[in-house]
């Protein structure tokens, strides 16, 4: 499977994620895909934004990889496996080097479905060379597709 995700860094990013010197360019991407280089936020005192590759690729320096967890009810129909989505409250204890690693895993949980919401979107973000806001409108469709 090749997954694919948006970034669209909030205006208080830095702000929320305790970051003191933010040196990389925070652009929205709507179109994100594995190989693809993009900002992760690494804990240190204090935390820093550096640029990393989507995957576990041995000969780059700095990756990272997508964690996935169960479905929860409304991604189930969609996929076997979700990314783990963290509640913002909990984004500080996933980034404090001191916390259990046992509390960490408790985080993995499906993210409630309430809080989400599904709809298809156009096949133009099975290609990445594609990129916009656009990607994410709901696609047309025509009543024979419904």
């Amino acid at each position: 499977m090749c997954g694919r995700y948006s970034f669209a860094p909030a205006a208080n990013f830095a702000e929320r994620f305790h970051i003191e010197e933010q040196q990389l360019p925070l652009l929205p991407r709507y179109n994100v895909a594995p190989s693809q280089a993009m900002p992760v936020i690494v804990r240190n005192s204090p935390n820093r934004v550096v640029k990393m590759t989507w995957g576990l690729i041995p000969q780059e320096l700095y990756t990272y990889t997508i964690i996935t967890t169960t479905p929860n009810d409304l991604v189930a129909p969609i996929h076997n496996r979700m990314p783990a989505i963290l509640c913002s409250d909990d984004e500080v204890v996933w980034l404090d080097k001191e916390t259990d690693p046992a509390r960490l895993l408790s985080l993995l949980a499906p993210y409630p479905a309430g809080e989400m919401e599904a709809y298809q979107v156009s096949r133009a973000v099975n290609n990445p060379a594609n990129e916009g806001a656009k990607l994410m409108q709901p696609a047309a469709t025509s009543p024979s597709d419904a």
